[in-house]
């Protein structure tokens, strides 16, 4: 966490906005109105970015004022992760405005940790001067030529280059608006999502986050453990009439407890997995694959099933709706470990009767 009193955090150079990118895709909690200020806890979600050799990919999340929707003219505080960052592919705090002068870009010297939370909070003061603060540090204090314009809107927003990074988890709560005296909570709450494949999800008017669709893939759905709760990372489709093995890039940070790792396999839908083996691999710096052993494999409702899902031999594990298999692998890279890969072989034909 930001220590409060922490107040040498130096900007480094201004970038020019707008990274040459096709298109970008939000998803948004808004409020409508003139506000003097936002202020929201955000939670920091650290998925992994893809190397695109033709455009810079990134996520960023943040809050916003909106002065002016044509041109657009804003002011922002978050967080980024991308390949347009002064540390490519790290979590960087930043600081963005566009005025009538046009866009700038301020990057932080620091970043936020990945599963903790931050308060973001910019609050305008005379003169269209905004001051600009990080968890309960002013990091900056930025003038704006706005002319006669005046906030519209404030939001909470989570952007996108790219349609295959991982969102879920974002996610945003005790926001509040500055009426120029008082900090007060949202009255209102409109959200707003572009990002293909999910949902937001909302708790009154002060928090929002976002979620997968569902749409009946009839798979078993992972989750990991990153050190404070199960985080869903998607549907494994396995959807086939004979055994496949499919692999997927864990997206959330997962969290080793003494080299352990803690992985679950929930069935969401209506339908049974069949499932014949399952392994980890962290993946090094220089792009080795390591296996981490299987340890530990239980079912709600079987019991212990950790010897049948270690060999790929024909002797499956059915996971029925609403059945969980909780599994545990050892790692013993530590601090080489770049990111992990998920494997699974089995199938689920979906069937439309009785469970098979």
């Amino acid at each position: 966490m930001l220590l409060a009193g922490f107040l040498f955090i130096s900007l480094g150079a201004v970038k020019e906005c707008y990274a040459d990118v096709p298109y970008r895709h939000y998803a948004s909690g808004c409020n409508s109105g003139d506000f003097k200020g936002v202020s929201a806890e955000i939670y920091t979600i650290n998925p992994n970015i893809p190397n695109n050799p033709n455009y810079v990919d990134y996520v960023a999340v943040f809050v916003n004022i909106l002065f002016n929707a044509a041109p657009l003219h804003w002011i922002q505080v978050g967080y980024n992760k991308g390949e347009d960052s002064p540390s490519p592919n790290s979590l960087v705090w930043y600081v963005e405005k566009n005025d009538t002068n046009g866009p700038q870009l301020f990057w932080l010297e620091e970043g936020p940790q990945a599963g903790e939370w931050y308060t973001y909070k910019i609050e305008e003061g005379p003169a269209n001067t905004f001051d600009i603060w990080i968890g309960g540090t002013k990091v900056k204090t930025l003038t704006l030529n706005l002319g006669n314009e005046r906030c519209i809107q404030i939001s909470g927003q989570v952007e996108v280059s790219n349609d295959n990074i991982n969102v879920i988890n974002s996610h945003f709560k005790n926001l509040q608006y500055y009426d120029g005296t008082n900090w007060k909570d949202w009255q209102n709450l409109d959200t707003h999502i572009t990002i293909p494949g999910y949902d937001i999800k909302t708790s009154g008017t002060t928090e929002f986050w976002i979620v997968k669709k569902r749409g009946g893939a009839g798979c078993p759905t992972l989750f990991v453990w990153n050190g404070e709760e199960y985080a869903e990372e998607g549907i494994l489709n396995i959807h086939a009439e004979m055994d496949i093995t499919v692999q997927h890039v864990i997206q959330n940070s997962l969290a080793l407890e003494k080299h352990v790792a803690k992985i679950q396999l929930r069935e969401l839908d209506e339908y049974t997995s069949h499932i014949d083996q399952v392994k980890l691999y962290v993946i090094d710096y220089h792009g080795k694959a390591h296996p981490c052993p299987l340890i530990y494999a239980y079912h709600n409702q079987l019991g212990a099933v950790t010897q049948i899902l270690r060999l790929d031999d024909g002797k499956r594990v059915d996971l029925r709706p609403g059945e969980i298999i909780d599994l545990k692998f050892v790692s013993l890279l530590n601090r080489q470990t770049a990111y992990f890969i998920f494997e699974i072989n089995g199938y689920n034909m979906k069937w439309t009767g009785a469970y098979p």
